[in-house]
This record gives structure tokens, C-alpha cells and sequence, in this order.
């Protein structure tokens, strides 16, 4: 990455104002490091571009359109870094189409997981058919994708670019239409070489659409509330059990705080009638997590997603908010929906747009996530170590970044 620097800033322009104005300009990632004063007593800012920028391009563009000054510096002191408040902030960076930068290693790992997650959101019933056996079945679908991948990437540098590239290379070889059979023939195999009678599956049978919301991060809401309500008995049964057992009787030897002691448990022996209500009203309002008004919805488009302004009309009908295009998948939009226009939105399943079948889903659906193993497979084509148990870059990160801000 290399540093530029920017002058003649007023004094009373922030950093975000800043970013702002010259993000439009440069149209590209990077970073305001901070502000500093030049040997004049100037307001200047030093930014990091991305490897994909050239310095000098950049440096010639503020110059020409802005009133700002700008040049390469010699010297870089070591300023404060001003955290997030010198980074593109998200909806100025989708609208301007700024892409994330994204260690190649990453892309790879994180477009293998968006591929893989869109083939168990269609086929709802493939999380739970690959469970009963261990998950050996998503095991070898995974490996499979890697592979499939790694040729990609072989074959065609550019689609490191960004997992968006790498996905659309990766559907011009490997069709939608292929996935059912890459299912059905990986199960046989394994049935077959566990001496298991083959399965006659059907494509309609792995395809089921559930009308409400089922889960909270992959754990069905039904039994987060009971697991609640078990483990909150328990609470009940011990907590009285101790409060009924405490000793409150005084004698001539208590000391001030024993008998202080023994004043606050005659007091909760007095209130322990309603010990079950009160922990049952906690464990409600603060381990229960609360549904929301709204949910987030996935719509998956086959061969491709249909354009703006093709969907809009489609999805506002539903009032759908937050409404964004990911940067990771070439197929792929995001958005979150109320609660009462879900059932009638996903009933809209397989619905045809602009030439391509829509596919409905709910994101919070139980997924299988690639394991250590083989993120470590892929790292290594990069030459990258990977730590076991990191699995950040497969967090949601278009919601998470939309939200933060």
C-alpha cells in the first residue's frame, strides 16, 4: 500500500467530511489515517490507498478537481490512527461501487462458503440429510466446491478480484442445474462404500420452504425457548432450595454483621413465594432472545440475478428494507423484510424475473460451515497458515458493516 497526503484542508473540516469529499474523487478503498500540521502550521491528512491505486493518478485528480492540494510525502510521521471514522463509510463505498478489499486467500474461503450455503438454503432438507450421517455428505460436497475452485483460479488469475468475480466464473462451469446430481451422486458413493442401499431422492423432496422463522444463529427458536424454560426450573428448584435452608435464627454471641446477615435472609425467606416468577420474568426478558419485527431475507437468482431495476419492484412490494447487493456473490440479494409480509413474500418462491428464477430463503436457517481442515486446504494455495478456530472472515459481513454504522 502506498501513502499520499493531502493539504490546504480547512481547520474546520472533519475526518469524516474528508473521506467523504475525496472518496468520489479517488473511487477506490482507502483509509485517512489521520490529520497532522506541516512544517507551515497547514492542515494536511495522510491516506493509505489500496495496492490497486496508482499514488500518482490519485494525487493527480485532488489536485485537479478539488480545491485540496495534494503529493507523495518523503516521510510519513507515526500519527494516532483515527479508527473508523477514517474508512469509506459502507452505503458511500456500495454507492460509489468501491469494492472491499479482501486477502486473496479470503476470497477463496469465503466464496467457497457462500457457494455452499446457497445449495443448503435451496435445499432446505440437505443440512439434516447430511447430519444423520455425520456430515460426511456437506464434508465431500465442500471438498468437491475446493476443488472445483482451485481450477478456477489456476485458469483464470482475475477472478481473485473479489469473491463476486470468482462465484460468476464459478457458476459458467458449474450451472445451478448441476447441483442436485453433485448431491445425489456424492451420496451414493458414500452409500455405496458403506455398503448402505442407495437412496431414491427426489429434487422436490430436498426443496421445502417453512413459512416462519425457525431459528436464532442456527439454533431452532423452539428449542431455545424450552432449553430456557428446563434450565430456568432448575434455577427455581435450587435457588428456593437454598433460601428455605438459610439459617435465621439469632444467638446471644452474633456479631452486628451475623445478625445483619440474618435480617436480609428472614427477608428473602418472606419473598421466596414468588422466587419462581421473578427468575422466570428474567430469564425471559434477558436470555430469550426477542423476535424481531423484521427478518433477513436471501433471494438467490438462477442463472444470474436480475437487474435494479428489475427487482425493486418486486421486493418493495413487500416493504423490504435495507435492500443491498452482495459484495461476495455474483447472485445474490440481501435484505430484511416485516414480519407480517414474510410468509407471503417466500410463498413468491420460483418466481421468474427478468429471465431468472428466484430462489426465497430465510437466513436464519441451521448451516453447515467448512471445517478448520479444510480452510486450512484452502489457505495453503496462498501459502497462508491458518489459525484453528478463526472463522471471522465467514461472518455475515455485509449486514454486520450496514449495522456498525
Amino acid at each position: 500500500m502506498s501513502i499520499i497526503a493531502v493539504k490546504k484542508i480547512p481547520f474546520r473540516c472533519s475526518l469524516p467530511n474528508l473521506v467523504k469529499m475525496v472518496a468520489k474523487i479517488i473511487k477506490g478503498q482507502f483509509e485517512a489515517l489521520n490529520f497532522a500540521n506541516d512544517k507551515h502550521g497547514e492542515k494536511l491528512c495522510y491516506l493509505r490507498l489500496s495496492e490497486r491505486l496508482d499514488p500518482q493518478q490519485v494525487v493527480e485528480r485532488i489536485q485537479t478537481m478539488t480545491k485540496f492540494g495534494a503529493f507523495i510525502p518523503d516521510h510519513v510521521p507515526d500519527l494516532p490512527l483515527a479508527s473508523k471514522r477514517g474508512r469509506i463509510p459502507f452505503k458511500l463505498r456500495r454507492s460509489l461501487k468501491i469494492q472491499k478489499e479482501t486477502k486473496p486467500e479470503d476470497v477463496l474461503v469465503i466464496t467457497h462458503n457462500e457457494i455452499l450455503t446457497e445449495m443448503q438454503s435451496k435445499y432446505t432438507g440437505l443440512y439434516n440429510l447430511s447430519k444423520k450421517i455425520g456430515h460426511k455428505l456437506l464434508d465431500s460436497i465442500a471438498q468437491t466446491i475446493f476443488q472445483r475452485l482451485k481450477h478456477i483460479l489456476e485458469t483464470n488469475e482475475e477472478s481473485l478480484v473479489s469473491g463476486f468475480m470468482l462465484s460468476k466464473y464459478y457458476r459458467k462451469l458449474h450451472p445451478h442445474f448441476g447441483d442436485f446430481q453433485l448431491i445425489l451422486s456424492t451420496l451414493h458413493k458414500l452409500q455405496d462404500a458403506t455398503g448402505v442401499p442407495r437412496a431414491q431422492l427426489s429434487e422436490s423432496e430436498l426443496i421445502a420452504v417453512g413459512s416462519q422463522p425457525s431459528v436464532v444463529d442456527n439454533i431452532p427458536f423452539d428449542k431455545i425457548q424450552s432449553a430456557c424454560m428446563k434450565y430456568s426450573d432448575k434455577i427455581i428448584a435450587k435457588v428456593t432450595e437454598h433460601v428455605n435452608s438459610l439459617n435465621t435464627d439469632t444467638a446471644d454471641g452474633d456479631t452486628e454483621e451475623d445478625l445483619a446477615r440474618k435480617r436480609v435472609r428472614e427477608e428473602l425467606k418472606k419473598i421466596s413465594p414468588y422466587l419462581p416468577m421473578i427468575i422466570k420474568q428474567v430469564v425471559s426478558s434477558h436470555f430469550i432472545p426477542q423476535k424481531t419485527p423484521y427478518l433477513k431475507v436471501r433471494i438467490y437468482g438462477e442463472p444470474f440475478l436480475p437487474t435494479k431495476e428489475q427487482m425493486s419492484p418486486f421486493v418493495k412490494r413487500y416493504h423490504a428494507v435495507k435492500i443491498m447487493r452482495s459484495d461476495r456473490m455474483f447472485n445474490i440479494l440481501r435484505f430484511n423484510v416485516p414480519l407480517q409480509h414474510y410468509g407471503t413474500l417466500l410463498a413468491m418462491d420460483g418466481t421468474v424475473v427478468g429471465g431468472a428464477k428466484l430462489t426465497i430463503r430465510s437466513s436464519d436457517v441451521p448451516l453447515y460451515k467448512p471445517n478448520d481442515a479444510l480452510i486450512a486446504q484452502m489457505k495453503a494455495v496462498f501459502g497462508v497458515a491458518h489459525e484453528p478456530g478463526d472463522q471471522s472472515c465467514l461472518a455475515d459481513d455485509d449486514w454486520a458493516e450496514d449495522a456498525a454504522e
